[in-house]
Protein backbone atom coordinates (compact mmCIF):
# COMPACT_ATOMS: atom_id res chain seq x y z
CA UNK A 1 0.00 0.00 0.00
CA UNK A 2 1.13 3.54 -1.12
CA UNK A 3 2.09 5.92 1.59
CA UNK A 4 3.74 9.16 1.93
CA UNK A 5 5.26 11.11 -1.22
CA UNK A 6 5.39 10.00 -4.75
CA UNK A 7 6.69 11.04 -8.16
CA UNK A 8 5.98 9.29 -11.70
CA UNK A 9 7.51 9.77 -14.81
CA UNK A 10 6.73 9.90 -18.33
CA UNK A 11 8.40 6.57 -19.22
CA UNK A 12 9.47 8.25 -23.32
CA UNK A 13 11.29 10.86 -21.83
CA UNK A 14 11.72 10.18 -17.90
CA UNK A 15 10.12 13.88 -17.64
CA UNK A 16 7.98 14.36 -14.58
CA UNK A 17 4.42 12.85 -14.87
CA UNK A 18 2.84 13.71 -11.35
CA UNK A 19 3.44 13.71 -8.07
CA UNK A 20 1.96 14.22 -4.77
CA UNK A 21 0.97 12.38 -1.76
CA UNK A 22 -0.26 8.87 -0.97
CA UNK A 23 -2.17 8.08 2.15
CA UNK A 24 -3.48 4.06 3.10
CA UNK A 25 -3.08 3.27 -0.89
CA UNK A 26 -5.34 6.91 -2.18
CA UNK A 27 -4.32 10.10 -3.93
CA UNK A 28 -4.42 12.41 -0.59
CA UNK A 29 -4.01 16.40 -0.58
CA UNK A 30 -2.00 18.47 -3.69
CA UNK A 31 -1.11 17.21 -6.86
CA UNK A 32 0.71 18.42 -9.75
CA UNK A 33 0.62 16.98 -13.30
CA UNK A 34 2.85 17.37 -16.12
CA UNK A 35 2.35 16.59 -20.11
CA UNK A 36 5.12 14.98 -21.92
CA UNK A 37 6.64 18.28 -22.84
CA UNK A 38 7.37 19.24 -19.23
CA UNK A 39 4.65 21.94 -19.31
CA UNK A 40 2.17 21.76 -15.97
CA UNK A 41 -0.75 19.86 -17.03
CA UNK A 42 -2.90 20.06 -14.28
CA UNK A 43 -3.26 21.12 -10.36
CA UNK A 44 -5.89 20.33 -7.75
CA UNK A 45 -6.24 18.38 -4.65
CA UNK A 46 -7.39 14.82 -3.82
CA UNK A 47 -9.80 13.26 -0.86
CA UNK A 48 -10.04 9.58 -0.13
CA UNK A 49 -8.39 9.02 -3.60
CA UNK A 50 -10.79 11.37 -5.72
CA UNK A 51 -9.92 14.66 -7.43
CA UNK A 52 -11.76 17.11 -5.01
CA UNK A 53 -12.61 20.86 -4.97
CA UNK A 54 -10.86 23.15 -7.76
CA UNK A 55 -8.75 21.41 -10.32
CA UNK A 56 -6.72 23.75 -12.57
CA UNK A 57 -6.14 21.86 -16.39
CA UNK A 58 -3.42 23.74 -18.69
CA UNK A 59 -3.69 22.23 -22.50
CA UNK A 60 -0.41 21.64 -24.13
CA UNK A 61 0.61 24.79 -26.16
CA UNK A 62 1.90 22.22 -29.17
CA UNK A 63 -2.12 21.67 -29.78
CA UNK A 64 -3.85 24.88 -28.63
CA UNK A 65 -1.38 27.73 -28.43
CA UNK A 66 -2.36 28.02 -24.90
CA UNK A 67 -5.04 27.27 -22.82
CA UNK A 68 -6.56 27.13 -19.28
CA UNK A 69 -9.83 26.26 -17.22
CA UNK A 70 -10.54 25.68 -14.14
CA UNK A 71 -13.14 22.99 -13.00
CA UNK A 72 -14.30 22.54 -9.47
CA UNK A 73 -15.03 18.46 -8.12
CA UNK A 74 -17.24 18.00 -5.10
CA UNK A 75 -17.49 14.44 -4.55
CA UNK A 76 -15.71 13.53 -7.92
CA UNK A 77 -18.53 15.36 -10.03
CA UNK A 78 -17.46 18.15 -12.14
CA UNK A 79 -19.89 21.07 -11.52
CA UNK A 80 -17.72 23.96 -14.08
Amino acid sequence: VRHGWHTSFHTVNQRKRAEGAYRDGQRAGPWNEWHENGQLAAQGAYESGERHGTWRTWLSREYTGNGSCELVFVQSIETH
